[in-house]
């Protein structure tokens, strides 16, 4: 059975390439086009995550540089640009945990590391960590950890 080229409309040129080789370039076209499709699906996915990721990574930059003052979620706000509640939100979503926990982690963490690294004393620590309050601090740490302090220098230093 032979094809037959189709008629076309008076003024549209008439192909004479092989049917078979049209529909192969036709397809080899679709598929390019879904692949940048897919390439630009995921350029503009990964900048719309960059949008949020970096104003968490400068936020995280900025607990790890004063974690021992008296910092607030509006400190760091301020630092990143951002109201209070639109970055605790964001903040939650892309780490999973809250700013306040998180910087508690980050001073548990430095204290764990003087602890076992230094003869420092838990009170000079607690301090050094951003902690006022010695007992609040052994709270905290024991909270973190299931075991105070001095418990974990003997244990771990």
């Amino acid at each position: 059975m032979r094809l037959q080229k189709p008629k076309l409309p008076a003024g549209l040129p008439i192909s004479t390439e092989d049917p078979v080789l049209l529909f192969s370039r036709a397809a080899q076209a679709e598929e390019e086009l879904e692949g940048l499709h897919t390439e630009t699906l995921q350029l503009l996915k990964e900048r719309q995550e960059a949008k949020t990721t970096r104003p968490i990574r400068l936020a995280k930059q900025f607990i790890q540089e004063n974690y021992q003052c008296n910092i607030t979620l509006e400190d760091v706000c301020k630092a990143v640009g951002f109201s209070s509640a639109y970055f605790s939100a964001l903040f939650k979503k892309e780490t999973g945990e809250g700013f306040s926990k998180y910087l508690t982690e980050v001073r548990v963490n430095r204290a764990k590391e003087l602890l076992r690294e230094t003869d420092l004393p838990v009170t000079e620590i607690c301090q050094a960590v951003g902690y006022s309050d010695r007992k609040h601090f052994t709270q905290t740490f024991h909270k973190m950890t299931g075991v105070n302090p001095a418990e974990f220098r003997r244990l771990y230093g």
